[in-house]
């Protein structure tokens, strides 16, 4: 065999690969009744819920875990109907918000809520800094930005308020980092999702038509379970914010939800794990039933490949 035939035969068997691959991740999606199910089942314990007393920290949490409500289903919605990039978009915001009430509502006294909106404040001021900055002639906006710093050197919660940590470090502090960290890891916005997209398909330019194609099919189904990943590790964080919510109230019977939703969600994650542990160790050889060099195997395998232990 020489190198051209040597190069075609592992284009074949690398094609071969991206199409059990993706046929393997797009199997993760017989876990979205379960997420559906665990989502259902949080909402439930939420709108359950005893009564929030006038406390700021619980306010926040009782806050954050309403807009989780509303995002979790609207991202199970797009996970139904394929819409993965909104999927992953979203769920990374609800993984923050999710991590945010855990750690106010850990914190002792006000501190944790103070620093959320002192963080808040300080951001704003920047942005409308940055406004002015663009368009120094805007009256207006001068305005608005002097009345925002004497709104906050008023404010109680912006005078004194301690720093507020990464969302990293604040998912550590409530021992939610194991979580949190792989799935924020490869990209943090729909800005880098594209950004990576857009390598790969350069990285696949050289390559012969078929292997594209395969290619662009495990990117697609790679892309889809990434979305499903991220929305299952929010569900389980969204169950933890609410058992932190239900311990904080002392209701047994939202705390007995919320556990039983994070293991459902601790059994989804366990099998994307063992599927992703399985892709990094794969040493199968995967013979594509096409091509000069398994003419003799086409009556023998299946339309689109076969595979051996190496």
């Amino acid at each position: 065999m020489n190198h051209a035939e040597g190069k075609a035969h592992a284009d074949q068997l690398r094609t071969a690969q991206h199409e059990v691959w993706a046929t393997q991740l797009q199997s993760l999606r017989r876990h979205l009744p379960d997420m559906q199910a665990s989502r259902e089942a949080i909402a439930h314990g939420l709108e359950n819920l005893q009564a929030v007393p006038g406390n700021a920290a619980r306010l926040y949490g009782s806050c954050a875990l309403d807009a989780l409500a509303d995002m979790h289903a609207t991202i199970m919605l797009a996970l139904e109907q394929g819409r993965d990039a909104s999927a992953r978009a979203l769920a990374r915001d609800a993984i923050g918000m999710a991590v945010n009430a855990a750690y106010v509502l850990d914190e002792p006294g006000d501190e944790g809520v103070t620093s959320a909106l002192h963080s808040h404040l300080y951001a704003q001021r920047k942005r409308f800094t940055a406004w002015q900055s663009a368009e120094p002639g805007d009256e207006q906006v001068a305005r608005d930005l002097e009345s925002l710093i004497v709104g906050c050197r008023m404010s109680i919660w912006y005078a004194l308020a301690p720093g507020w940590r990464t969302v990293s470090a604040r998912a550590h502090a409530v021992d939610l980092g194991t979580w949190v960290d792989p799935a924020l890891a490869a990209a943090s916005s729909t800005e880098q999702d594209v950004a990576q997209d857009i390598l790969n398909v350069l990285q696949c330019l050289g390559e012969p038509p078929a292997a594209r194609q395969a290619a662009q099919v495990y990117r697609k189904a790679r892309a889809a379970s990434d979305a499903l990943y991220l929305e299952a590790v929010a569900l389980r964080l969204y169950g933890c914010a609410l058992h932190r919510m239900a311990l904080s109230l002392g209701d047994p019977s939202a705390a007995a939800v919320a556990e039983a939703a994070i293991q459902r969600m601790d059994g989804v994650l366990a099998d994307h794990r063992r599927l992703a542990e399985t892709h990094r160790n794969d040493r199968t050889a995967y013979i594509a039933s096409f091509g000069p060099f398994n003419d003799a195997l086409s009556s023998r395998t299946s339309p689109r490949l076969r595979r051996r232990r190496a």
